[in-house]
């Protein structure tokens, strides 16, 4: 277990929230996709919307649903493997916690 700043954890409290409005956008944006699909048939865009949103779910209980500052790094982490957290995201918190963040998810 990673602990972080007292500083930190402010910050990821604030990012939090916008990478989970994040996240869900690019959620809608994909089944916008499958949805807007006139080659499929609509059983067939069922059963993507079906799976996708599964996937989905379990990603999103992953990377927003253990919110304590224990865990904070590790979800900062998981956000960046996911293509969330971005480096101007990552300009707000310490270096220390960019750079274990970046090592981390960036390899």
């Amino acid at each position: 277990m990673i602990k972080i700043s007292e500083s930190d954890w402010k910050c990821f409290k604030r990012v939090h929230g916008i990478l989970l409005e994040r996240f869900s956008q690019r959620f809608l944006d994909e089944l916008a996709g499958i949805m807007d699909a006139p080659d499929e048939s609509a059983h067939d865009r069922y059963r993507r919307v079906v799976a996708l949103t599964s996937e989905r779910r379990r990603e999103c209980g992953r990377l927003f649903h253990d919110f304590r500052r224990s865990t904070a790094m590790i979800q900062l982490i998981a956000m960046r493997s996911a293509g969330l957290l971005s480096d101007d995201d990552l300009k707000e918190f310490s270096e220390e916690t960019r750079t274990q963040v970046k090592r981390s998810a960036d390899t």
